[in-house]
């Protein structure tokens, strides 16, 4: 058998060089994307507005949400309460039902549905409100950083014609009903053994806005528990 001898040739320096200076790809590793917010219901998040003294939050389970919430009030120029919300755009109809946890330690606490330009703690909102003590109502501030008006739709007292039915107990769960077209807005309240209260009010919010469900103990000092049921939402 005959042997074959190979020659080896030196690699010229100027090829040796390129090769050993060329770059080298690495494939980078695939990011993971962040992760999403975990839904609250029907809802996207939460906030404590306003940075109230106590935090608040919220737990969700079988169409159910528990809301509890410190701050000192949804009034005046800024509101401090938890806010469970959703970004909506255009006309909207939505209900749900209120039931606070005992008799609490502030009377006037006050939940619902809010509408709300933004979380701003100062920000243009309307609220179909149950208090506490018994009084239904309509929370609006027209402009952001501007007063708030609450209309009180039925008295808290005797009446000059009489007296009015006692306010259902807080454990009571009442209904609370928010729509908007356009610039129009209307809040139907509904208790046990007691009239609907209707009221419609302009408001010029921004197309796209907050809206969700509320608590506000009413006193920075304690936090206050609502349950909120029944929730329904559907577009105009």
């Amino acid at each position: 058998m005959t042997a074959f001898a190979v020659e080896m040739k030196p690699m010229r320096p100027l090829l040796l060089a390129a090769l050993l200076l060329a770059p080298v790809t690495l494939a980078a590793p695939a990011l993971a994307a962040p992760a999403k917010p975990a839904k609250i219901g029907i809802f996207d998040g939460q906030s404590d507005v306003g940075n109230p003294k106590l935090a608040g939050g919220v737990t969700f389970s079988r169409g159910r949400y528990a809301i509890k919430s410190g701050g000192y009030n949804v009034a005046r120029t800024r509101d401090e309460f938890h806010f469970v919300w959703r970004k909506v755009k255009g006309d909207f109809a939505m209900d749900a039902r209120v039931a606070f946890t005992g008799p609490g330690i502030t009377p006037h606490r006050k939940g619902g549905i809010m509408a709300r330009a933004s979380l701003g703690e100062g920000a243009a909102h309307i609220d179909a409100t149950v208090m506490g003590d018994g009084p239904r109502s309509a929370v609006v501030r027209q402009a952001d950083g501007g007063p708030t008006t609450i209309s009180e739709l039925e008295p808290r007292g005797p009446e000059a014609a009489g007296t009015p039915a006692p306010a259902p107990a807080p454990t009571v769960p009442q209904s609370v009903h928010l729509e908007r077209r356009g610039n129009l807005f209307t809040i139907v309240l509904r208790a046990p053994g007691k009239p609907d209260l209707t009221r419609t009010t302009e408001l010029a919010l921004p197309e796209e806005i907050y809206l969700g469900l509320f608590l506000s103990a009413h006193n920075p000092e304690v936090v206050e528990s609502a349950t909120i049921d029944q929730v329904r939402l559907t577009a105009r």
